[in-house]
């Protein structure tokens, strides 16, 4: 009975440096993996348009479908009890990488597509840039063209060719779910690791405002921008119309601050922006490439920056002397919303005037 008690032992120490073992060779298989640049955005259009002539229907084809167009009529949207509609519209090519200028899209960071349609400016970022990205679409038809049939025969066509080192292609995730359930809140606005994120919001011509909410529902955009309040510090976003539900930004609250003899602080607000940037059509005769898929001219967008403040968390200051949330911050985040109000003295929190552009001046008008 020893014996057989010593056999087992020796058995299970056995297992053990095998486990071990596995688990090193795998390690190092990984670290030895080499890998080459990723895709040139060239070259990423050029394997986009020989996946789409090998897909039984073109991209184009589905996006004049019920599949994709579903969603875009009044109350269209069913069984969601924030939407009431989901507009489709998309990015091209160029104009995607536009924003990757804007933002300075690293491969070290996450990239996010809040209303990711098909799902291709997440496949763009994740093959020309090497990050991981990810997106969600509240509508099935939509999302299951893009992951079920888009990517994996975009996936073959890059794999099939035969470059040596393959090109660095970063993980994508795409979710069919909806932008505002609590669920999601991670997914969208952070990593597990610590990574930034670089975020893109299609809310063009207020289809994520009144356009969008269900009568005495929370706008998309309010949704949006408590999403890029939760991100971490250093985090981007770029949205096509401005999130007037951040408030102000960090240099007019303090410019408030200071008219009101109150000390300047990284504190006053959590962001920096509007930057307003234009994206313009390029090329030009059978070359030209439009921006968007609902427009043949420029359009405008609008690039925030998530700053640090004095706790992780972002936070506020009240604008009112005398208040003790003057000086102390407040969290803006609570119950899946931006508190309104200082919770000292329900001060109104300092918010722009709702215009359709930005009163930012600085603009980078090159295509």
């Amino acid at each position: 009975m020893k014996d057989a008690d010593g056999g087992g032992e020796q058995a299970d120490e056995l297992e053990q440096v095998l486990k071990m073992s596995r688990a090193s060779y795998e390690a190092a298989q990984e670290a030895n993996r080499v890998t080459g640049p990723p895709l040139q955005t060239d070259e990423f259009v050029a394997l986009w348009n020989d996946t789409n002539r090998g897909l039984p229907t073109t991209v184009e084809d589905i996006e004049h479908g019920r599949l994709v167009r579903e969603g875009n009529g009044a109350n269209s949207v069913k069984n969601y009890k924030n939407q009431d509609q989901a507009q489709y519209g998309r990015l091209f090519f160029r104009a995607t990488a536009k924003i990757a200028k804007i933002t300075q899209l690293k491969e070290s960071e996450v990239f996010v597509d809040i209303g990711s349609g098909i799902g291709n400016a997440v496949m763009q970022m994740a093959c020309t840039v090497g990050c991981e990205a990810r997106g969600v679409e509240l509508l099935e038809g939509r999302h299951v063209v893009g992951k079920d049939h888009i990517w994996p025969a975009l996936e073959r066509t890059i794999s099939e060719r035969s470059v040596t080192p393959p090109p660095q292609i970063g993980n994508v995730d795409l979710l069919n779910s909806d932008l505002t359930s609590p669920d999601n809140a991670e997914f969208l606005s952070s990593s597990g690791d610590g990574k930034t994120v670089v975020a893109l919001v299609n809310n063009f011509g207020g289809i994520f405002s009144c356009r969008s909410n269900k009568l005495g529902q929370l706008a998309l955009d309010d949704h949006v921008a408590r999403l890029f309040a939760q991100m971490r510090p250093g985090s981007r976003m770029v949205t096509m119309e401005p999130l007037h539900a951040l408030g102000m930004d960090l240099k007019k609250a303090n410019q408030i601050r200071e008219q009101r003899k109150l000390k300047a602080s990284n504190d006053a607000s959590f962001f920096e922006g509007p930057v307003e940037h234009v994206l313009k059509p390029f090329g030009a005769g059978s070359d030209k490439e439009d921006v968007a898929s609902w427009t043949g001219g420029e359009i405008k967008c609008y690039l925030y920056t998530r700053t640090r403040q004095s706790i992780m968390d972002a936070c506020f200051l009240c604008s009112k002397q005398g208040c003790h949330g003057a000086s102390e911050p407040t969290q803006i985040v609570r119950d899946l919303a931006l508190v309104e109000e200082c919770i000292y003295c329900d001060e109104p929190r300092l918010m722009n005037t709702r215009t359709r552009s930005s009163t930012t001046t600085a603009t980078d008008s090159k295509s």
